[in-house]
């Protein structure tokens, strides 16, 4: 329980282009908002005692099922003739944005503002969450990952 969440989000809050939706307003909080940062020594120690635990091949397994899911996602949009899909996802992350429907600047500030308007529509059910980002070239694209252990390929045949 947190008495006063303005004031930790004040102490603990981060900027960058690829943090534009946490911590908007209404939004989900996001606890990394609400803490100080995990990069000093006990993080290793978070690392190190899951995998004493369970072992490496436990987060091996748990990666390659994350990786899996960003596959299905590249490929299920992949499918969308709107969508513009980059590139095979690396990791555990897909990005897509709509495709302007031209060339013209106007073409690509309607398709960035569809973009803005999907990533809103889809985090308003609350059901999955994407982060959006602003790419080198201050194009709009979201982000579809598979971040917890609740997000499974179990999941996806619901």
């Amino acid at each position: 329980m947190v008495r006063d969440t303005a004031a930790l989000r004040a102490a603990h809050d981060g900027t960058g282009s690829y943090l534009q939706e946490m911590g908007a307003e209404g939004s989900v909080p996001d606890s990394a908002h609400l803490r100080p940062e995990l990069t000093h020594e006990i993080r290793g120690l978070r690392a190190w005692l899951p995998m004493y635990l369970h072992g490496v091949g436990a987060f091996r397994k748990a990666l390659d099922e994350k990786r899996d899911l960003a596959e299905h996602v590249h490929d299920t949009l992949s499918g969308v003739a709107e969508l513009e899909v980059p590139q095979r996802p690396d990791l555990s992350a897909a990005i897509f944005r709509f495709g302007p429907a031209d060339g013209s600047r106007a073409a690509a500030e309607r398709a960035d503002e569809a973009s803005r308007c999907l990533l809103q529509r889809i985090n308003s059910h609350r059901r999955i969450v994407l982060s959006g980002t602003v790419s080198t070239t201050a194009t709009p694209c979201a982000s579809a990952w598979s971040p917890t252990a609740l997000t499974t390929a179990a999941s996806r045949r619901r």
